[in-house]
């Protein structure tokens, strides 16, 4: 009982959302209220406002960080709203690729939540496809692109060692052949192996790729 305490508190706080993502939300909240003064009983507040108000009570931090939060969950509208927000935080090319990279990992991680309820279903695959688009050009951006790059194809092919028959075009955006070797890429010894876990989360800024 103790250790699964300490699991969710070790959850919650590498989970929580960091300050400037939170001063962020809270402009959209400025934005998005009305200036009227009325009773709380009477107010109704934007969408957006709800979003922050579920998250700052813990529920958007769950949607936010949770794989098992796909789109057949209620939550799922919270969790894409906060990475909406958090997409369009100011930052230098580096951390921009970091989250894109996260968001890919978040998005692979669905997948296979939903794979293993035998839900998996085309636009899950859409999904991650865009989001490996996205990676790829945040990465362009960077000095040593090409060297991420290659550590990028490296950890995808560790999680597609068979390709993907049903949707080549995945592998497309980092010009991942269908079937290739491991050993066809430069040997990136920062890559971790991908090691599949119900209760396995994000950490801000912490991939498995590292630039």
């Amino acid at each position: 009982m103790k250790s699964v305490k300490r699991l969710v508190s070790h959850l919650r706080e590498k989970s929580e959302p960091r300050k400037g993502f939170r001063e962020a939300l809270w402009k959209t909240l400025e934005a998005d209220l009305p200036r009227t003064e009325y009773s709380w009983q009477r107010l109704t507040l934007a969408p957006t406002a709800a979003v922050i108000l579920l998250a700052l009570m813990g529920v958007g931090t769950y949607a936010y960080a949770s794989p098992e939060v796909t789109d057949e969950h209620l939550l799922y509208p919270i969790k894409t709203r906060l990475e909406s927000v958090e997409r369009r935080l100011p930052r230098h090319e580096k951390a921009r690729a970091e989250f894109e990279t996260r968001m890919l990992h978040r998005r692979l991680d669905e997948a296979e939540v939903l794979h293993a309820h035998d839900a998996l279903r085309e636009r899950h695959l859409e999904r991650v496809e865009d989001a490996l688009r996205r990676s790829g050009r945040s990465l362009e951006d960077l000095p040593n692109h090409a060297e991420v790059k290659a550590r990028m194809r490296l950890h995808m092919q560790s999680r597609f060692p068979e390709g993907v028959p049903d949707h080549p075009a995945l592998l497309v955006p980092l010009d991942i052949p269908e079937h290739t070797e491991p050993t066809d890429f430069p040997v990136a010894p920062d890559v971790r192996p991908y090691a599949p876990s119900p209760l396995r989360t994000e950490r801000a800024l912490d991939t498995d790729v590292r630039f």
